[in-house]
This record gives structure tokens, C-alpha cells and sequence, in this order.
């Protein structure tokens, strides 16, 4: 089970109705996970939403056949080939088109993610839809990874040494 609680809200259009939020997941062979993902969404989130997934051409015959298997019960979209985070962008463009379907927000998520329990009876999307809504200025929300958590789990190594070149970034040469 991963524990990765990396997570975007971005508002996406202006609006006061309720309507579903969009809950994109980008997967790219990570079958285990993704139903791991999904089961969380569906059972801690009391927020209407609406689960969309980007299938950045998986080549593993076992992901493929789990994508088949949950045919019809989400919307999905496939890349031609793997463009990462870009992958995001067949939902969005169809969250555009079908703007009248859903809220100002959308969540953008890597499909190893589970999400948390609610608390006091709110769960994590309320929550921060509340914070998007009592900080107008602010363009994104994210959660980020627990690294301390990392090091204490020997099969997550290869995860650690992976975060940790992610969050170092492109480097600049100030010669």
C-alpha cells in the first residue's frame, strides 16, 4: 500500500451551484494501487464527485485487464503514449466541454493515493474546498508526502531516492 498523499485542488471555473467535483486519476500500469485509490474515494468521500481516469498507455497486461474490468463505471481516457502530467489534459479538456456537469474545483491525482478518513464527519475534499474558499487567492492546494514515514519502510526505498529527486527540481548554475 502506498503511502504517497499527494494531491491537487485547483478551481476551474467560477460557480456557486453544487455539482459533482471531478477527481482525475493518472495511472500508468499501478492496477494495485489505482483500486486501492479508488476504493478510498469511494468510501471516505461524502462530497458529490465524479472519478475520472487518464491511462497513460499502460503496457501491463495485468493494469489493462483491470482497466477493462472497471469499464463503464468511470469515465476514462487513453493516451497514445506516456505523457506523464500531461495526461491530465483529455479530462480537463473534457471537464471544459461539459463545464454544466461540475463544481469550481477539480482534483489532479497520481492514482497512489489513499485518501483520509473524515473527520468530525467532514471529509479531505470538503475540507479543502472550505480552505479554497476562505482563501480566494490561493491557486492550488496540495498535500505532500511524509518523508519520515520513507525510510522506516525498506520496500519503499525506491520511492524515497524517486520524491526526493522529484522535490529537488531542475538545477541552476549561478558560474
Amino acid at each position: 500500500q502506498s503511502i504517497n498523499c499527494t494531491y491537487l485542488l485547483l478551481p476551474h471555473k467560477v460557480g456557486v451551484e453544487m455539482r459533482k467535483v471531478p477527481i482525475i486519476l493518472l495511472v500508468h500500469n499501478e492496477y494495485r494501487f489505482l483500486d486501492l485509490c479508488i476504493k478510498s474515494i469511494e468510501r471516505r468521500t461524502n462530497t458529490n464527485f465524479e472519478i475520472l481516469i487518464v491511462d497513460n498507455r499502460s503496457n501491463n497486461p495485468m493494469a489493462k485487464n483491470f482497466l477493462s474490468q472497471i469499464e463503464g463505471k468511470f469515465k476514462k481516457f487513453y493516451n497514445k503514449k506516456n505523457n506523464w502530467v500531461n495526461g491530465f489534459n483529455l479530462a480537463l479538456a473534457y471537464i471544459e466541454r461539459n463545464a454544466e456537469s461540475y463544481t469550481e474545483y477539480y482534483v489532479l491525482s497520481d492514482c497512489d493515493v489513499i485518501v483520509p478518513i473524515p473527520k468530525a464527519g467532514v471529509c479531505w475534499l470538503t475540507s479543502l474546498m472550505k480552505l479554497m474558499d476562505r482563501n480566494p487567492f490561493v491557486g492550488k492546494l496540495g498535500l505532500a508526502l511524509d518523508y519520515s514515514l520513507l525510510p522506516k519502510k525498506p520496500e519503499l526505498t525506491d520511492a524515497l531516492d524517486k520524491e526526493r529527486k522529484y522535490m529537488r527540481g531542475p538545477t541552476v548554475n549561478n558560474d
